[in-house]
C-alpha cells in the first residue's frame, strides 16, 4: 500500500522524534496536530492560499503507516476525539458554510437538516467515502477494540501539546459547539443513529 493509500484508508502518521504515532480523525484537531508535529520536526510546508491545509496532510511532508505497523513500532499511539454532535456541527460549519464547493457541488445556504440528509446520512465507512465523513470508530476501532494507547478529548488537546512539547497554534479551527445546542432533537437522533458505534465505543452521552 503506497503513502496516498495509507493516508486515505488509515490516516496514521509516524513521528519518531516525538515518540508517537498520531491516529488522525478529521474534525478532531487533525490539522492542528499535524501542523504542530511538522513544526517539531523542523518541516516547513510552503504556503498555498488555495490549499494550505491540504498540504499539511501531504505524504510529501508526513509519513503514513498502517495500524499493524503502528502497533508494533514501539511508539506511543495517540489520538484525539470529540463528541459526534460537535463533530457534525464542525463539518457543517466548514463544508456547509465556509468551503461550500468542497463536495464538487455548491452547498451555499444549505441548512443543517439538508446537510445531514444530503451528505452525512449518505456516507459510510468505506474507503471510497470522503475521509471527513467517516466515523471515529472507522479510524480507531478494530473488532470492537480501541487501538490507540492514549485518547484525548478535543477539549484536552492543550494537555497533549504540553505533554509532547508541541506548538499550540490552532489551524483550521471551528469554534467548539455546546453539545446541548446547535442541533434539534430530530437532528441529534439522525447523528446518533448514523454514528451509533462512536457513542457506544467511546461512551458519548446522547
Amino acid at each position: 500500500m503506497n503513502q496516498n493509500e495509507l493516508k486515505k484508508r488509515f490516516n496514521i502518521t509516524q513521528w519518531s522524534s516525538v515518540g508517537i504515532n498520531f491516529w488522525g480523525v478529521p474534525k478532531c484537531a487533525n490539522t492542528s496536530l499535524k501542523y504542530a508535529l511538522l513544526k517539531a520536526n523542523n518541516i516547513t510546508v510552503p504556503f498555498d492560499p488555495s490549499g494550505v491545509y491540504k498540504r499539511l496532510h501531504s505524504p510529501q511532508y508526513c509519513y503514513y503507516i498502517s495500524p499493524d505497523y503502528a502497533l508494533t513500532n514501539s511508539l506511543t499511539n495517540v489520538t484525539v476525539i470529540r463528541h459526534p454532535y460537535e463533530r457534525v456541527i464542525s463539518l457543517y460549519t466548514d463544508f456547509g458554510q465556509k468551503r461550500t464547493q468542497f463536495f464538487r457541488e455548491s452547498y451555499t445556504g444549505i441548512s443543517m437538516s439538508e446537510f445531514l440528509n444530503r451528505i452525512i446520512l449518505c456516507s459510510d465507512d468505506t474507503v471510497n467515502t470522503n475521509i471527513h465523513l467517516r466515523s471515529i470508530s472507522s479510524f480507531l476501532v478494530r473488532d470492537n477494540v480501541i487501538l490507540p494507547d492514549i485518547i484525548y478529548s478535543i477539549d484536552s488537546v492543550p494537555c497533549l501539546f504540553k505533554r509532547f512539547g508541541l506548538d499550540t497554534t490552532y489551524i483550521n479551527q471551528n469554534t467548539s459547539a455546546d453539545t446541548t445546542s446547535g442541533l434539534t432533537p430530530t437532528e441529534k437522533q439522525c447523528v446518533y443513529e448514523h454514528y451509533c458505534q462512536d457513542f457506544i465505543m467511546f461512551g458519548f452521552n446522547r
